[in-house]
Formats: structure tokens, C-alpha cells, sequence
């Protein structure tokens, strides 16, 4: 059902190996965000919520994260669609 409608809606599946965590761009955010939490001295609950929302959001909007990983696994077409957009 996933294939079928990937292809009516030109979406390109990428089929990751099973636990494969450095293959997962989220992954390699997650990691940064932990190791730059891991320098703060953290308050409390809402503190650490806070500080985890500011440096994840800070690393999603970094287009390095996800420039490594779609040269690698997109074909060209989707890869110059994506980052051109």
C-alpha cells in the first residue's frame, strides 16, 4: 500500500538497512543536540525542555545535516528538487 502510493505520488522510498542509526539524518541531530546539552548546567525540567527545542530547531534548519545524507541516497532529480526548494 506504502509502494503504491508512493508511486501515484512521485514520492522516491528509500529503504534504510535495520538498525542503521548512522544512516538516519535524524540521527545525526539528535547526536549534536546531546552533545551540546551535555556542556549545560541544567535547572530543571522546563529548562532542559527548552533547551533541547532551541538546539534541535537551531539544527534542523542547518542544511548540512541533510545535504550529506541526500547526495548519498537520493537520486540527482530528487536531491536538486529538494534543495532548490
Amino acid at each position: 500500500m506504502v509502494r503504491d502510493f508512493s508511486a501515484q505520488n512521485g514520492i522516491e522510498l528509500i529503504i534504510l538497512p535495520p538498525y542503521s542509526p548512522d544512516l538516519n539524518p535524524i540521527e545525526q541531530i539528535w547526536r549534536a543536540v546531546r552533545r551540546d546539552l551535555s556542556t549545560l548546567f541544567i535547572k530543571d525540567h522546563d529548562h532542559l525542555k527548552a533547551e533541547i527545542w532551541e538546539e534541535f530547531f537551531y539544527r534542523i534548519n542547518q542544511i548540512t545535516y541533510f545535504k550529506g545524507w541526500a547526495e548519498k541516497f537520493l537520486s540527482a532529480k530528487y536531491y536538486f528538487k529538494i534543495l532548490c526548494n
